[in-house]
């Protein structure tokens, strides 16, 4: 069998992340939408160049807020707001 050529992913996290996160994690913080979120938010929407941004918790609750905004606009046509069905 032949080597694998390239990988599609390569490990990132180093010893030192790990015990970096080991270490906040016994400080015992709020998992979710702590202090730190809006934060980090801040720092990515001046990387980003952009006023906002809005994180969640899971890629399937960032999939239902596309479609809800989607669906909002009217980005998913004219049937979408009426509830009859949506095409993709």
């Amino acid at each position: 069998m032949e080597a694998i050529k390239y990988h599609l992913a390569e490990d990132t996290i180093d010893k030192n992340d790990i015990e970096k996160l080991i270490d906040w994690l016994r400080s015992n913080p709020r998992l979710t939408k702590g202090p730190l979120t809006p934060v980090f938010e801040k720092k990515w929407n001046d990387w980003l160049g952009r006023p906002y941004s809005v994180f969640v918790n899971s890629g399937s609750s960032a999939n239902l807020l596309m479609y809800y905004v989607l669906l909002l606009s009217g980005g998913l046509g004219d049937d979408s707001r009426s509830g009859d069905s949506v095409r993709f």
